[in-house]
């Protein structure tokens, strides 16, 4: 069977009939090879789907628990939780190397649409302390379970709301249980995994200039480029080096910034494989207050074109010009640091 998942097409099903049609036209295959062959997809492909909609009707659960106890507000449900959690689990870091900030990846996890898409959030073994990473997010689904079943004990009334937090526990026993396997493959896998291929999208000003661009050519020095090319290489290949989130700042919710050394790169997500790169800058040369102050006009800049950005990634146009621009921007940075070229950015679209 392992033979035959080589036919996927972006699926979890053997969907990829070119293919399949081409393999089992092989002139050393006997009618009854292809059969079985023909009979083996079938069967994976039901298991799949049984699978896919035991998850689905578990969602569903979650979905209508949370439905039935909306009058009594599930945020302060989760605020509940995360307060108690916040008074047991704290703790501080000695070694503050290990202090690694996995919001990130925990947000990922929690806005999948199927718990079969969280292992393509994950970070991968190119991801700095990949390992490190893994395991802090496994345990802070057990220390929200612990959490969970604390709760439950003095919730002895409101069916709902036990209903609620019973969702919620089989929720993260099921993350747990794909988490762990996922890092189980990652130890046992020799081979290098392939990396991923995100779609990089450049803000713009209204005037039609490239923030990333004018980033580079007005602040950075050029001993900074190649930290620059790391830095936004990470969101391309989705190692997201150093990726920390502005949990502390609140008009820059759902910004991120991923960081190589003194640089840092400010994005947020579009989808699981589209990021929106808003400002690039060098943390050493800025105070606390300018960079900030600089993040939230670009944040506010992108709000104002979101759903118009959004509109924009079903024009394959549209994402073409941004490869493009990733890869005059990665070629510029490259030739620029072993010096061979001066000057502006050399786009080809101009």
């Amino acid at each position: 069977m392992e033979e035959l998942e080589k036919f996927k097409n972006n699926s979890q099903f053997i969907n990829d009939i070119p293919h399949i049609t081409e393999y089992i036209k092989d002139g050393s295959l006997t009618t009854l090879d292809v059969n079985a062959i023909l009979m083996k997809i079938n069967i994976y492909n039901n298991q799949v789907y049984t699978r896919l909609k035991k998850q689905v009707e578990k969602y569903k659960k979650v979905l209508k628990d949370r439905k039935e106890i909306d009058g009594k507000n599930v945020d302060n449900l989760i605020e509940r939780k995360n307060i108690v959690k916040e008074s047991v689990f704290s703790f501080e870091f000695e070694d503050q190397s290990l202090k690694i900030d996995i919001s990130f990846y925990l947000d990922l996890i929690n806005e999948c649409d199927s718990l079969d898409d969280i292992v393509d959030v994950l970070p991968t073994k190119e991801t700095d302390n990949c390992f490190d990473i893994i395991n802090l997010i496994l345990l802070d689904f057990i220390q929200d379970q612990i959490i969970i079943k604390r709760l439950l004990k003095e919730e002895d009334s409101d069916t709902c709301v036990i209903d609620y937090y019973n969702s919620e526990y089989d929720m993260l026993s099921e993350k747990i249980s794909i988490i762990k396997n996922y890092l189980l493959n990652l130890k046992v896998k020799q081979e290098v995994v392939d990396k991923k291929n995100n779609n990089v999208i450049f803000l713009t000003t209204k005037t039609g200039n490239v923030c990333f661009e004018s980033d580079i050519n007005r602040d950075l020095d050029k001993h900074y480029y190649n930290d620059v090319i790391i830095a936004l290489e990470s969101i391309k290949n989705g190692t997201f080096k150093g990726v920390k989130k502005f949990n502390d700042n609140e008009y820059l919710r759902g910004l991120c910034e991923v960081r190589s050394n003194q640089i840092r790169i400010a994005f947020t997500r579009l989808n699981k494989s589209t990021y929106v790169v808003t400002h690039v800058f060098d943390k050493k040369c800025s105070t606390s207050s300018q960079y900030k102050n600089a993040l939230t006009s670009r944040y506010e800049i992108y709000k104002n074109q979101e759903s118009k950005i959004l509109e924009c990634l079903n024009n394959p146009l549209y994402l073409d010009h941004n490869e493009t621009l990733y890869e005059d921007f990665i070629n510029y940075l490259e030739n620029s640091k072993k010096g061979g070229t001066n000057g502006k950015v050399n786009r080809k679209d101009k």
